[in-house]
């Protein structure tokens, strides 16, 4: 590999670099929004309930027609792709039992430390693997 050519990788390298270090810091604020939102003891944790509220609040409103599932033209309003994973059995349709068992998976993926609670930073910490463009 001739020297232009490595010139070329490390520049590309370090301009995705900032893009991925700008895309957080845009999203920090984001994050501890949503957090504060869904933390609704205001003690500082997401346990496992305060995110079952949210999930099954979000399912509600995504459920326009109040069947218990989403189909694809209800998934559409769900511009964070936030159950795009939930259809476990690909009959493009979410239950709100694959939305209960993608939440779980959801937290356990956040929950780092294993506490069985969610503290704001292992939120802000996980936000940017969910928001990467």
């Amino acid at each position: 590999m001739k020297i232009g050519e490595k010139l070329i990788i490390f520049c590309c390298f370090i301009l995705l670099s900032c893009f991925n270090v700008f895309a957080q810091q845009i999203n920090m604020p984001a994050a501890a929004e949503q957090f504060q939102k869904m933390d609704i003891d205001k003690d500082g944790f997401l346990t496992p309930d305060e995110m079952q509220i949210h999930q099954a609040a979000r399912f509600n409103e995504l459920n326009k027609d109040k069947n218990d599932v989403l189909d694809q033209e209800e998934l559409k309003e769900d511009e964070k792709r936030t159950f795009e994973k939930a259809d476990k059995d690909n009959d493009t349709k979410i239950s709100r039992q694959e939305a209960f068992t993608q939440f779980n998976d959801y937290f356990n993926k956040i929950d780092s430390d294993k506490d069985k609670k969610i503290s704001e930073n292992e939120f802000k910490e996980y936000w940017p693997v969910e928001m990467k463009f």
